[in-house]
């Protein structure tokens, strides 16, 4: 959802197994991923890399940060460019922090 909201890549690297020194998160399951948003010029899933289930590993993957910037311009989705129409948006325009992907 984030990568999808914010037109970005989003990684999930979660804790799996048995954390004993951490009673708030003793048992942990999850599988790591890479997520971009789900346009044909990215990827039509929005998977670009996906762990097993509840495994040790690493995933890994090349992210192409010229279709990203072309999603925020031209993709179906338009949160980025949109963002400066919503009510309210002019008064946080100082407050949020607008990060550039180059």
């Amino acid at each position: 959802a984030r990568a999808l909201e914010n037109q970005i890549a989003a990684i999930v690297s979660p804790t799996v197994g048995d954390a004993l020194w951490s009673p708030a998160v003793d048992r942990n399951s999850g599988a790591a991923g890479i997520y971009v948003p789900s346009e044909q010029t990215v990827s039509d899933t929005g998977i670009l890399a996906q762990g097993e289930m509840n495994a040790a590993q690493w995933v890994a993957a090349d992210i192409d940060l010229a279709r990203l910037r072309h999603l925020r311009t031209s993709g179906e989705m338009r949160n980025y460019i949109d963002w400066p129409n919503q009510p309210g948006a002019a008064k946080l325009a100082d407050t949020v922090e607008i990060i550039t992907l180059e």
